[in-house]
């Protein structure tokens, strides 16, 4: 070995000629970080080692799913992002077609937009002990939170407004009494699914009890086909460009 050079994700951090091989990596923000190693010997070859992950500090910081990064061309998820870091959180943008399960690592949630390749996702983060919050109809399944049957077990309903509170008592019904509010300041595609027994549901697409648009499951519930949540799991109605809306 000659050289070994370190790295954060695919960012270079440092690296050294001289064995040991070490270097000190200062004033590390605080985050969650997935450090790998390149050792490069003699003749030129090099090797990559297995991850390592470390977290700096207590963060707080939301892995946000989506289909492109440059946000510019994404107004619905653009406002998402700025709502959650209004809320104080520290927004990682991660493009669906480049999501890893370790892009989990150290964050307090992570959020599905519609706008990601429901295939890119699949089951990536399905046993990702961090709590979840999707609005992509077609992940539902592969979270364990809805069956796969399209239009039946999930799907879209297009041009709505409002929906149905059903369980005024919970938290995610924000305050709002029983009965269906406007949600929407012109008509959008809503996001529904059919949750298992064990969902807390909260909304559903008005007079259809059984298109629940806003549900979770709790922490160690079981969800579909005998599959555990390892974290909160929510479903929002949100599409694409509902959330400007």
């Amino acid at each position: 070995v000659t050289r070994v050079e370190y790295f954060d994700g695919l960012e270079w951090i440092g690296e050294s000629d001289t064995a040991p091989y070490g270097f000190t990596w200062g004033n590390v923000p605080t985050g969650g970080y997935v450090i790998t190693a390149r050792l490069t010997d003699d003749v030129g070859a090099s090797v990559r080692s297995v991850p390592v992950l470390i977290k700096v500090g207590e963060p707080n910081e939301v892995l946000f799913l989506v289909g492109t990064a440059d946000l510019s061309t994404a107004p619905g998820d653009a406002a998402a992002r700025d709502y959650l870091t209004s809320l104080g959180f520290t927004v990682v943008v991660v493009e669906d077609i480049t999501a890893q399960p370790n892009d989990a690592f150290a964050k307090v949630l992570i959020v599905d937009s519609s706008t990601v390749d429901s295939g890119s996702i699949g089951t990536t983060f399905r046993e990702t002990a961090v709590p979840l919050l999707s609005w992509e109809e077609a992940n539902q399944d592969d979270f364990g939170m809805t069956g796969d049957v399209q239009d039946v077990d999930h799907g879209n309903l297009p041009e709505q407004t409002q929906i149905e509170i059903v369980d005024p008592d919970h938290p995610m019904a924000a305050g709002f009494p029983a009965g269906s509010i406007t949600v929407t300041t012109d008509p959008r595609d809503f996001a529904f699914g059919l949750p298992g027994p064990n969902a807390m549901i909260v909304a559903t697409a008005p007079g259809v009890p059984e298109q629940a648009t806003l549900y979770g499951y709790e922490t160690g519930v079981e969800m579909m086909d005998g599959f555990v949540a390892p974290a909160r799991r929510v479903h929002i109605f949100l599409s694409d460009d509902a959330f400007p809306a």
